[in-house]
């Protein structure tokens, strides 16, 4: 238990750290895949190896550190993609929409990377990536993670120049008791100098066996942390993305349900600004919004570029379908478009993201409202 409290947990927080620290800039500037997994890797092992020094040494086997390896990369990998899609996410959309329109192919990522084509000259690759590749190269920083990971943590549980497999059995850190290292019978000359490695193993074991300092049997606290890890990050994914984008149930619903959402969305709305896209007006312009049902919103606005929309609740969110209008008739102008809304939990605003593709590729604008009041006139 104190192993998993001040060594299994704190190596968790430093591929948290990592990963957080690296979702911002993935957000703001562009991916890493490859390069964000190593340096990442080679941090995160190095501090949780560097806590582990004077450990038993059955708790930093292989097999422990592998393990931890593991558990690291899904932490990374995971929190890394979180913070990205919650930098992006707007108000209307939850952290999991980017990620999954990314895995769709509906959005692309601006990436940066190197690589070798031959040789040992490194190139640059730049782009963007989407659907499968997008998928493969989060795999593949995550596997290089725990790869640097892995061998980071036995650098910084053996910094001097003695190797893992020599401390095992020359440590006197073991449970039965042995005292340290014994002397052999020539007086302390290990007398297998010139020996292969493999010869120099089997020569160390047989005399620490000698000795009493048989290795300890290793350590499974770090496996049972990895499934602890596995079964949090997506069990708590699942419910998460319940929550917040799952669709309800209008059966559930009851009628003080359905009043607070008339008191909560139900009224006059007026756009605070044009965004160029859908709103390319410079005068007011309100958007009338009425419950149609349980879970269910209907708005519309008048002037030069009327739009209706007709949406349904979807966790704390609204999504449904934006229907451009010919001014002065409720005709369609062209194909109806993606819409998710969000309305404050004071019902003091709203925000409206809609996806639109132009030639210049898909474009998601943003549009807030202030509430004007709660007289509702038809639209």
């Amino acid at each position: 238990m104190r192993w998993t409290v001040f060594r299994f947990m704190p190596a968790m927080t430093f591929c948290a750290i990592c990963g957080a620290v690296l979702g911002i800039f993935r957000a703001d500037v562009c991916a890493l895949p490859g390069l964000a997994g190593m340096l990442a890797g080679g941090i995160a092992g190095y501090g949780a190896g560097r806590l582990g020094r004077g450990d038993p040494l059955r708790l930093w086997a292989f097999g422990q550190r592998l393990w931890l390896a593991f558990a690291g990369a899904l932490v990374y990998g995971w929190v890394q993609l979180l913070v990205a899609g919650a930098v992006h996410a707007t108000p209307a959309d939850s952290p999991f929409y980017w990620i999954f329109e990314i895995a769709d192919g509906l959005l692309r990522e601006p990436f940066f990377s190197m690589g070798q084509t031959g040789g040992v000259v490194l190139r640059a690759y730049s782009g963007t990536l989407t659907g499968g590749w997008w998928i493969f190269f989060n795999l593949l920083d995550a596997a290089l993670f725990a790869f640097l990971f892995l061998v980071s943590t036995g650098v910084g549980l053996f910094p001097d120049e003695k190797s893992g497999a020599e401390k095992e059995v020359l440590s006197g850190e073991n449970d039965d008791g042995g005292d340290g290292e014994c002397e052999n019978d020539s007086g302390g000359d290990d007398g297998h100098e010139g020996k292969t490695t493999l010869e120099a193993g089997r020569s160390l074991f047989v005399r620490a066996e000698s000795c009493g300092l048989v290795p300890e049997a290793p350590s499974r606290l770090a496996l049972f942390g990895f499934v602890a890890v596995l079964l949090l990050l997506f069990g708590g994914s699942a419910l998460a993305r319940y929550v917040l984008d799952e669709r309800f149930d209008p059966t559930t619903y009851h009628p003080e349900s359905l009043r607070e959402l008339q008191r909560l969305a139900e009224g006059r709305w007026r756009f605070d600004a044009p965004d160029g896209v859908l709103l390319r007006t410079e005068k007011d312009l309100d958007l009338f919004v009425q419950v149609s049902g349980y879970g269910s919103l209907t708005a519309a606005t008048r002037g030069d570029n009327p739009f209706r929309l007709t949406l349904d609740k979807r966790g704390r969110r609204f999504t449904g379908l934006l229907y451009p209008l010919r001014p002065g008739t409720e005709h369609a102008s062209s194909m109806p478009l993606s819409a998710r809304l969000f309305i404050a939990s004071d019902g003091s605003e709203l925000h409206l993201a809609v996806t639109v593709f132009t030639t210049w590729g898909r474009l998601d604008p943003v549009l807030r409202a202030v509430r004007m009041d709660s007289s509702m006139k038809a639209p």
